[in-house]
């Protein structure tokens, strides 16, 4: 049998459509984060997986093809959070000070989302490794940049020498990376790492090059 293609291992084998299904892959997905929270990824079987949730292995691969499909439909639904969270802190930023106070409010957020809920960590890491993970990361590092880029890009004057819509895709992705090197680095480095971070992105975000820094 051939090796599978990217979406065929990372997407639903088969989509829930009845109550009952629905309940199952909850059920399923529940079991995995719980599994996840406690050893990590490393090492985690579906038939562990199909235990936990109280399900025959069946089951499991009738909706998930391998390990990495359940890793995605977890990261999706953290992200769908985030951007919902996003979209909600900077609904109504009257100024680009504003919004940069809203940036730094927003990492320290996800931060401690991270330190308390470890197998949302876990999960981000997968994405940041898995060939074919790595891409459904990277689009929604793109759509949290176009969802800030909407909210500010009326404060900016109008001949702003910047492309702030992939300056926004570039920070967004980066607090990712910026989080991430904190929970690894542990308290209370990690929040002095973060502190420096926000610093810089105050600092930068709104730079021109060869002028000052744009104020809100």
């Amino acid at each position: 049998m051939g090796e599978k293609s990217g979406s065929d291992r990372i997407n639903y084998r088969k989509r829930p459509q009845q109550d009952r299904s629905v309940q199952r892959v909850e059920q399923i997905l529940a079991a995995a984060r719980l599994l996840i929270g406690r050893h990590g990824l490393q090492g985690l079987k579906m038939t562990e997986i199909a235990a936990e949730a109280g399900v025959p292995i069946g089951s499991v691969y009738q909706y998930f093809p391998e390990r990495a499909a359940i890793v995605k439909a977890l990261f999706e639904r953290t992200a769908e959070a985030v951007q919902e969270m996003i979209r909600t802190s900077f609904h109504a930023v009257g100024s680009l000070n504003e919004a940069l106070d809203v940036i730094c409010s927003v990492t320290d957020w996800y931060y401690q989302q991270f330190l308390e809920n470890p197998a949302d960590f876990e999960i981000l890491i997968a994405t940041e490794t898995d060939r074919d993970l790595i891409k459904l990361n990277v689009e929604d590092s793109r759509q949290v940049g176009e969802l800030f880029y909407n909210s500010i890009k009326h404060l900016l004057p109008p001949d702003f020498p910047v492309d702030m819509s992939t300056r926004s895709f570039l920070l967004s992705h980066l607090i990712g990376s910026a989080i991430r090197l904190a929970v690894v680095a542990g308290e209370p480095d990690g929040r002095m790492l973060l502190n420096d971070w926000k610093q810089l992105i105050r600092e930068i975000m709104f730079h021109v090059p060869g002028g000052k820094p744009g104020q809100g």
